[in-house]
């Protein structure tokens, strides 16, 4: 949840094309298409510095509601003058509270989330001091040099979780659309901090008209805006010539019937190599894609290319839709670990069961949790004579927690010895 927030997070500068007055700019919050909340953002003059008011109130994809009011001071420069912010993120209590010392040039304050910690420190000038809100991602473009490379980062700091990070910005197209009877130019940029990206479109005056987190199914839409920019999808790399039928197939496992697709070489030979894909945390269709309306979730086709690739090389693939992914059956938020697992077995026992495939050359293919999924289908299935992992873990699992844990401390370690607070 709070990277959610960290990539919707203003890049404070004293361009923000942000109107002054009492009249608030507004974004609707969509989670999956359906509205869950909102932003509004109102800036007004206060001597030579500039007041934003930002009221956050939406409810996450996973049902995680972020409630958060801020007060942010800038001066003339755009340089921080003063934050106050208090709310929730995810259900846990947040408060910070940072003002420039005029003496020393220096950040001092508090910080309350998941913890108190006080907070004096000297920020670089490079670096952008973020804060949620998601209009002023417009000062990215600001910085974006159109003559630089075709992805540029940007170092910035979150005041509020205390982290530095850097936050890159690509320039995907620039489109003209019409819009409310007017010619306008849009800039289509694609936004990454950490593992999270999203598309951003923006007007010719910055201001953001809409932000789209396709991992997080979520949709940021400045008012007067909705349903005016449409996300284009990814087509599935395929080879351009195909030597392979495909057919639609159930297995059953776990007492419900699975809905699949098995892909059969053209090669004219009477019995082929066998594989099967196992897919990664997450309801996934056939395709290893997040079946969600519109532009939401994972829509690569990245089994349907691996399918295309090895069906074309003579193997014969079956991909399947997970359990409780329609129109399998089963309730995938009931599904435990040992549930897929048993798909999976029930995968295996489908292909041994098919005339044209070599039982002595099966195989298996996991991504991400299935890397999990296919050694215990191997362990438990000594007739599976391949095993394939893609970003799996090749340790037990209580492991790698573990070792996840040290890796977090270490790097909240390192972050304080060379940004103390």
């Amino acid at each position: 949840m709070p990277h959610l927030i960290i990539l919707a997070a203003v890049c404070i500068s004293s361009s923000m094309p942000v109107a002054l007055g009492d009249d608030a700019i507004e974004y609707t919050y969509l989670v999956a298409g359906q509205a869950t909340g909102q932003q509004t953002i109102v800036a007004t003059a206060d001597g030579e510095n500039t007041v934003y008011r930002i009221d956050t109130n939406f409810v996450s994809a996973q049902g995680q509601r972020t409630e958060l009011k801020s007060t942010l001071t800038l001066d003339g420069e755009g340089g921080l003058v003063s934050l106050y912010s208090e709310g929730s993120i995810g259900g846990f209590p947040i408060k910070t509270e940072l003002a420039m010392d005029p003496e020393s040039g220096r950040i001092r304050g508090k910080s309350e989330y998941l913890g108190e910690r006080e907070i004096e420190t000297e920020l670089p000038d490079d670096v952008i001091i973020n804060h949620d809100t998601v209009h002023s991602l417009g000062e990215m473009v600001v910085r974006y040099d159109d003559a630089g490379p075709a992805t540029q980062t940007l170092r910035t700091f979150d005041p509020i979780f205390l982290e530095f990070r850097d936050v890159s910005l690509e320039l995907l197209e620039t489109l003209s659309l019409d819009h409310d009877g007017t010619t306008t130019e849009i800039r289509h940029f694609f936004v990454k901090s950490g593992s999270m990206g999203a598309h951003l479109h923006v007007d010719a005056e910055r201001s953001v008209v809409q932000l789209c987190l396709p991992m997080g199914a979520l949709d940021i839409v400045k008012k007067g805006w909705g349903g005016a920019i449409e996300i284009k999808l990814p087509e599935p790399d395929l080879e351009a010539e195909t030597r392979y039928s495909e057919e639609e197939v159930t297995f059953q496992a776990n007492e419900v019937e699975i809905a699949g697709a098995v892909t059969i070489p053209d090669d004219g030979k009477r019995k082929h190599p066998a594989l099967f894909l196992v897919s990664g945390s997450g309801p996934q269709d056939l395709n290893e894609d997040t079946p969600l309306p519109g532009p939401y979730g994972l829509k690569a086709g990245v089994f349907r290319t691996i399918a295309d690739r090895l069906s074309n090389a003579g193997y014969l693939v079956l991909r399947y839709n997970d359990y409780g992914v329609a129109p399998s059956g089963g309730v995938y938020q009931t599904a435990t670990l040992r549930d897929r697992v048993n798909v999976a077995r029930g995968a295996l026992r489908y292909l041994q069961s098919r005339k044209d495939v070599d039982k002595k050359r099966i195989g298996i293919i996991g991504h991400s949790e299935g890397g999990i999924i296919a050694p215990i289908v191997a362990v438990e299935d000594p007739e599976l004579r391949v095993i394939v992992l893609m970003a799996g873990t090749a340790r037990p699992i209580d492991q790698v927690v573990f070792e996840q844990s040290l890796a977090l401390s270490d790097s909240l370690a390192s972050f304080e010895s060379s940004f103390p607070l």
